[in-house]
């Protein structure tokens, strides 16, 4: 057996790490509200840019709520700068307030994404670089048809936030859906036939502020 005190120092280590006395330093944080996929300036009036403290809630069962500490109006071109007293043991998060931002080009950031990775302010002290993202809106026009359709056959077609449609004869619709621009989605397409089903996987790249076309022949098992 090895003696007590051979683990002596990592215990005062462990004690000393929990005990860690809490420093605020003044920091800038200077950066552009850009649209999400480039590099470029949001097309935008000035947002609210923010930058919310988290609190951890000790009742059980509740999530960690967001206080905003500082906060801006980004300029023409973007850019912004913010200036707090940043906590070495507190989370820090950068952010723009949905109400000034218009949705009918771009998604509101909502608060659950608040504490997103990309979001975290890591730096404390001086001025810190960091951007936000805000995701724009793009659309496809879909073309759902049926080039051979046999009696019994019906279809499916399915895109994000919850767009289902099912279709019990030939089809020939247009349908056009919203995604988040400058990204990559999934949609799917189903054919039941003799009593089988024929899920297909058909991957979108949606650019932000176009409508683009998609033709999709829900009788192909080939999609």
């Amino acid at each position: 057996m090895k003696p007590l005190i051979s683990f002596l120092p990592v215990l005062w280590v462990c004690l000393c790490s929990s005990c860690q006395k809490e420093t605020f330093e003044d920091t800038s944080i200077q950066g552009k509200v850009l649209t999400y996929g480039t590099e470029e300036a949001i097309r935008h009036p000035p947002v609210r840019v923010v930058v919310y403290e988290e609190k951890e809630v000790s009742t059980w069962g509740s999530g960690n709520t967001y206080t905003p500490v500082a906060e801006a109006m980004s300029q023409e071109d973007g850019s912004f700068e913010l200036s707090h007293s940043l906590s070495n043991q507190k989370k820090y998060f950068l952010g723009v307030d949905e109400n000034t931002v218009n949705s009918r080009y771009y998604i509101w950031p909502s608060y659950g994404n608040i504490d997103l990775p990309r979001h975290k302010i890591h730096g404390r002290g001086g001025t810190q670089k960091m951007h936000y993202y805000l995701v724009a809106r793009g659309w496809v026009k879909f073309h759902l048809l049926t080039k051979d359709h046999q009696d019994g056959d019906t279809y499916s077609f399915a895109a994000g936030g919850g767009w289902y449609e099912a279709f019990y004869g030939a089809t020939n619709k247009f349908s056009t859906i919203d995604f988040a621009g400058n990204m990559e989605h999934k949609v799917y397409a189903t054919i039941e036939t003799g009593g089988e089903y024929y899920p297909r996987e058909i991957k979108v790249f949606v650019p932000a502020f176009d409508t683009i076309n998609q033709t999709v022949y829900l009788d192909s098992l080939a999609l």
